[in-house]
C-alpha cells in the first residue's frame, strides 16, 4: 500500500492501546489504520527477519534492509526497503 501510494515512509507508532500505521506522502503523515500490540509483534518479527535485524534485541536501535519485486503497469520493478527500529 505504501508503494502504491507513492509514500516515502511507513511508520508504526506504538501508543498505549494500539499501534498506528502512518504513511508519509509529500512530507505529511497520514494515519491509515490501527491494530493491537499482539498483532504488531507478529508483523515486527517478520520485518526484522526479512531485513536481517537481530530478533532478540529490543533495547537498542537497529537498522536493516530488504528488497522485493512488484509489477507496475505490467513491468517488474524492484523496491528497496530500509527498516529502522527504536526501543
Amino acid at each position: 500500500m505504501a508503494f502504491q501510494s507513492e509514500a516515502s515512509d511507513l511508520h508504526f507508532q506504538s501508543e498505549q492501546d494500539f499501534v498506528h500505521v502512518k504513511l508519509r506522502i509529500d512530507g505529511v503523515l497520514h494515519e491509515i489504520l490501527s491494530f493491537e500490540h499482539d498483532d504488531f509483534a507478529q508483523y515486527l518479527t517478520k520485518l526484522k527477519f526479512m531485513s536481517g535485524i537481530k530478533m532478540n534485541v529490543d533495547a537498542l536501535p537497529q537498522d536493516g534492509r530488504f528488497t522485493f519485486s512488484t509489477r507496475v503497469h505490467g513491468m517488474e520493478e524492484s523496491v528497496d526497503v530500509r527498516v529502522s527500529t527504536l526501543p
